[in-house]
Order: C-alpha cells, then structure tokens, then sequence
C-alpha cells in the first residue's frame, strides 16, 4: 500500500538530505549539559534576596518545558531538571 508523498514529505527528506551531507545529525540523540536547574538557583541566589548579581551566567541545562508564558516582546518559561525547577526570561 504505497502512497505519494506529499510536497512537504518531499520539502522534509530533501532538508534531511542537506543536513546529513553536511555532516550535522538531523535527528541529534544527545545533548552535553554542564550544569542543573539547583546549581543555577544557587547562583543567583543572592539576587533573590535583593543584591544585584555579580555578572551573566551561562550554562547548558537539559530538561523539561513546563510552562510557558509570552508577554509581547518577553517570554517566560519554566524548566524543570532532576535537581529542581527554575523561570527563564527569554
């Protein structure tokens, strides 16, 4: 029972072609992480007491979206990890 791709099917394979000639893995299956929801928490943990915090952080955390909240040109979402959950300003 073989049925016609559609133009989108045929759009989507052709893009997944490109990609995989590129060398990059469309599908990628893993995700390096170099820190936690707890240990950004910790981080910042002064500025939720009202200090200004000491600068940028920055790290990759893997985890699950739990909300998400857009206000015109900001958004908000929650991501929730092993170690806890924290609200992103994006």
């Amino acid at each position: 029972m073989n049925r016609e791709r559609t133009e989108q099917e045929e759009r989507r394979r052709e893009e997944r072609r490109q990609l995989e000639e590129r060398g990059i893995e469309p599908y990628a299956y893993a995700f390096d992480t170099d820190a936690h929801a707890a240990d950004l928490l910790a981080a910042f943990e002064d500025e939720k007491h009202g200090e200004e915090a000491s600068g940028e952080l920055r790290g990759s955390v893997a985890g699950r979206i739990r909300s998400l909240r857009v206000m015109g040109g900001s958004s908000f979402f929650d991501l929730q990890d092993e170690s806890g959950r924290i609200q992103i300003y994006a």
